[in-house]
């Protein structure tokens, strides 16, 4: 799971984690960012992590709904991780 912020909120400064699982490549980040943590730390957001199944639901419904209103790289990387996901018929 890419958790950055997450364990820089919990840690209460910016530290390093290992990414891993289905979104490293596209979501995961080995530390957060000097701009994003301060943000963060000001408006006092809380973070939460999410198992990868939780992801490619939401990818799959982001794609069933909308697909085709989606950009070209997301659509992309849609298909690649599930063949079945057709594009819808115009």
């Amino acid at each position: 799971m890419a958790c950055a912020l997450h364990a820089a909120l919990a840690a209460g400064s910016q530290v390093d984690v290992a990414v891993s699982g289905f979104a490293a490549s596209a979501l995961g980040a080995s530390r957060v960012g000097d701009i994003c943590f301060a943000l963060a730390r000001k408006q006092k957001i809380e973070s939460i992590l999410v198992s990868d199944s939780a992801i490619i639901d939401a990818q799959r419904a982001l794609w069933q709904n909308w697909g085709w209103r989606l950009n070209r790289a997301c659509r992309h990387n849609c298909r690649a991780y599930d063949r079945r996901i057709q594009p819808p018929t115009r």
